[in-house]
């Protein structure tokens, strides 16, 4: 459980603090204004409404389906400025409204964790121009490579544990 009535510096200190002890616990959260949900909430109105717009501009036939993980977790953690009258203030306090249950097929686990920063890029950011340009080096050769060297190339990017498998790259040469 997370401690609730935590004061802290301000809104940034607070997020950062949620966000680390919900990678520990083995779920992904997102911010949604003054609140942290759960990555695998329900879709936000806004979200919807915007998505359901762009959906509608796209003929039937070709539109793109693609899967949602969103099981609609009731996981929120709000949070409020100490002293709303002092705007020097930025100190923020986890309201008792909190909701810290995860539920409706929401499973926090390194598995789930793991899923939800693939689906992120958070893995695939780590890539930085130096290491994708040795990789592409190694493949203008036109020599076989083997998943292995790939493999072994790629492992210092990401952190220990996390399988580097098809689903991670596609690389087409």
């Amino acid at each position: 459980m997370y401690p609730a009535e935590t004061i802290y510096q301000n809104a940034e200190a607070f997020r950062n603090s949620v966000r680390s002890w919900a990678a520990k616990k083995g779920f992904a959260v997102t911010n949604h204004g003054t609140s942290i949900l759960c990555s695998r909430c329900s879709m936000p109105n806004a979200e919807r409404k915007k998505l359901e717009k762009k959906a509608a501009a796209v003929p039937e036939g070709k539109r793109r389906q693609r899967k949602t993980t969103r099981v609609g977790c009731p996981f929120k953690i709000n949070c409020s400025k100490v002293d709303r009258k002092n705007r020097e203030d930025k100190r923020v306090k986890i309201l008792p409204s909190s909701e810290f249950a995860h539920s409706g097929g929401c499973i926090p686990s390194r598995n789930q964790l793991s899923v939800e920063k693939r689906k992120s890029g958070a893995y695939t950011v780590a890539a930085n121009e130096f290491h994708i340009k040795s990789i592409l080096n190694c493949l203008k050769t036109r020599a076989r490579v083997n998943n292995g060297l790939l493999r072994e190339m790629m492992k210092p990017l990401f952190p220990a544990g996390v399988s580097l498998d098809t689903k991670m790259f596609l690389i087409s040469v």
